[in-house]
């Protein structure tokens, strides 16, 4: 397995058969590019490690031990300490520091960033299959020591407090690394206490993927991140209820109903006919009207497909895919929408080939970190 530790917007540290290389970029996708080319990799499996200032890292202390009062508890808490938080939107992971006294250092993470970022990966054969906070594994790694560490980084460090294997304390620092020839002029411990000191040294960053692969109980990739079906859903519902209605009223009686009326319609045809064959010779009444209003029911019969592909859209919309344009016209379906994945567009357009015989994809491209696609869809065979 390939293991990225994502420092900063410019700094990863990439390790790969046990050897650990520093990548410093402009741009993630040149690195990522030149790392694939570089191992000669068609599709790998990684584990993710994220700094801990991509995480909001708070102390948390429920006064009840009962589950569903502590997670109301929990989102309030986390609403007064995070603009606009909600649990659609974040991905929340409690640590417990002592059970009995329900204190916790919880970790919340955006959805789209992780969700993004697998996207962006999987683009170029890196498969996400687990997301980690490198404080954990810092922690995991000195769990067993009483210990302070201070970790460098590109903007803010970080200080934990490792006491009788637990977190004692946790604070960001407002240091970088450009500080770390000049940390003897800081106080951060007491002289009686054991001070160690993270840089950018390749021991250093070992000590990080080795404490990472030592904490299996915080993967944040545990958590579904269905950030389409929370946002867009809400907005394209009520659109979809409409067309629904419209269609129900205006075009088409139900199945029973149509069938039945279609058939006496036939008789009466066929009634028609033997009347005329039977009086050819006298005056036939103009049944004009009627045959075209069975040619008017009988056209309004395709219309159940019709019927059945929207609801067949709507019930796609409940997954992590999701449409913002539908429209019919000249015999063919044009579908514009939206998905953090590509394998859900993948798996749309699967299914679309159950019942059309002609799909044609106008394109695919990302859109305010979303993947937008557009179908041309033709000949619908819905039995």
């Amino acid at each position: 397995m390939l293991e990225i530790y994502l420092k900063s917007e410019n700094r990863l540290f990439l390790k790969y058969h046990e050897e650990i290389t520093a990548y410093t970029f402009d741009n993630i996708l040149e690195v990522i590019n030149d790392i694939k080319n570089k191992y000669d990799i068609k599709k790998e499996k990684v584990s993710l490690i994220l700094d801990f200032s991509r995480f909001y890292i708070s102390f948390f202390e429920a006064p009840s031990s009962n589950a569903k009062e502590e997670q109301n508890l929990l989102k309030s808490f986390l609403s007064d300490e995070i603009k606009n938080y909600s649990i659609k939107n974040f991905i929340t992971k409690q640590f417990y520091l002592d059970h009995p006294l329900r204190k916790s250092l919880v970790f919340c993470i955006r959805r789209d960033f992780i969700a993004n970022l697998a996207a962006l990966l999987k683009k170029y054969g890196f498969i996400i299959t687990e997301c980690k906070a490198d404080i954990i594994g810092i922690y995991r790694y000195y769990e067993n020591e009483d210990v302070s560490v201070l970790t460098f980084g590109d903007e803010l460090s970080s200080f934990l407090s490792v006491r009788n294997r637990n977190i004692q304390g946790f604070k960001s620092l407002n240091l970088n690394i450009n500080d770390s020839d000049n940390i003897n002029s800081y106080e951060f411990v007491n002289d009686d206490e054991k001070m160690i000191i993270l840089d950018y040294q390749p021991e250093n960053i070992e000590i990080i993927f080795k404490g990472c692969e030592l904490s299996n109980d915080i993967n944040f990739l545990n958590t579904r991140i269905p950030v389409f079906k929370n946002i867009k859903m809400k907005n394209i519902f009520p659109y979809f209820l409409i067309i629904l209605i419209c269609i129900l009223l205006n075009l088409f009686l139900s199945t029973n109903k149509l069938e039945k009326k279609n058939d006496e319609i036939k008789n009466e045809v066929e009634t028609i006919q033997q009347s005329f064959l039977a009086a050819k010779n006298e005056n036939i009444p103009d049944y004009s009207k009627d045959l075209n209003e069975l040619k008017e029911i009988i056209r309004n019969m395709k219309y159940q497909n019709h019927y059945k592909f929207l609801k067949f859209l709507i019930e796609e919309s409940n997954t992590d895919t999701g449409f913002s344009k539908i429209i019919y016209e000249n015999n063919f379906w044009t579908i514009e929408g939206d998905s953090l994945k590509f394998k859900n567009i993948e798996k749309f357009e699967i299914k679309l080939a159950r019942y059309a015989q002609n799909i044609e994809l106008i394109f695919i491209k990302s859109r305010s970190k979303l993947l937008t696609f557009q179908y041309k869809i033709g000949d619908i065979i819905w039995n």
